[in-house]
């Protein structure tokens, strides 16, 4: 989908893309990095799809996602340290539009939720019900810090519930 909208800036669209043939039944990761699905600062082209295709679940994932719940975000695609600046896209987008959500995998949704507790205690309020627990590369032995983070991290029993499973089970709607 992010093609369609690059084409669509260049004067020439997909018809396929846009006849609205997509299947909406799974969420669409946006997999937000240098290398791909590339965004400027505030996230105007994920904005643009979150309006155009309001009954698709999107999921942010990723450095580029992450570095956007700041709003000192500068478009970089790394690990940011230190305090989070109120009022970032990412933050923004979770609270204006019902079909974003965000994933808390990787180093980058690690880093996001523990490089300024502070904020994350107002992100986890705001966002609760947006919030999906995911590790992206977990394995036996792993020593990634998601699931103790998740354990730990002071907050409401419902949220954490919700973050753990309930959410995704509330969007993913396969039947087997």
């Amino acid at each position: 989908m992010y093609r369609r909208l690059r084409s669509e800036e260049h004067g020439d669209t997909n018809d396929d893309e846009a006849s609205g043939s997509i299947d909406r039944s799974l969420p669409l990761v946006f997999y937000g990095s240098g290398n791909s699905n590339y965004d400027e600062v505030g996230l105007p082209r994920l904005e643009k799809m979150l309006q155009e295709f309001p009954d698709m679940y999107f999921i942010g994932h990723g450095p580029r996602w992450w570095n956007s719940i700041s709003a000192d975000d500068d478009g970089e695609c790394g690990y940011p340290k230190g305090p989070v600046v109120e009022g970032g896209a990412g933050d923004r987008l979770l609270q204006e539009y019902e079909n974003m959500y965000a994933d808390i995998s990787a180093g980058s949704g690690y880093n996001a939720m523990t490089r300024d507790p502070e904020f994350t205690q107002g992100f986890i309020e705001r966002n609760w019900s947006k919030i999906l627990f995911a590790t992206d590369y977990l394995s036996a032995g792993h020593e990634g810090g998601h699931v103790a983070w998740m354990l730990e991290t002071p907050m409401n029993e419902e949220h954490r519930a919700a973050i753990m499973e309930g959410n995704a089970r509330r969007i993913i709607t396969i039947e087997y």
